[in-house]
């Protein structure tokens, strides 16, 4: 089972529609590979938020589905 690691991003903006953009903590993105411009997707669930990398794949097939 894969290791479980907390961390505390900070909020920078929370925007008209209810999103927020936040600042993911330096350590984290380095461990993780990401850098400016990385997409992720952001879940939560069962008390716990999940961060995940979306790849370019996962994002050409949510554009091309119907709205």
């Amino acid at each position: 089972m894969k290791e479980s690691k907390t961390y505390s991003a900070k909020v920078l903006e929370i925007c008209e529609n209810g999103d927020a953009i936040i600042e993911l903590p330096p350590e984290l993105c380095e461990e993780m590979g990401w850098g400016e411009g990385t997409v992720v997707n952001i879940e939560y669930e069962n008390g716990e938020v999940i961060i995940s990398e979306v790849n370019n794949d996962d994002r050409k097939k949510s554009l091309d589905k119907p709205a």
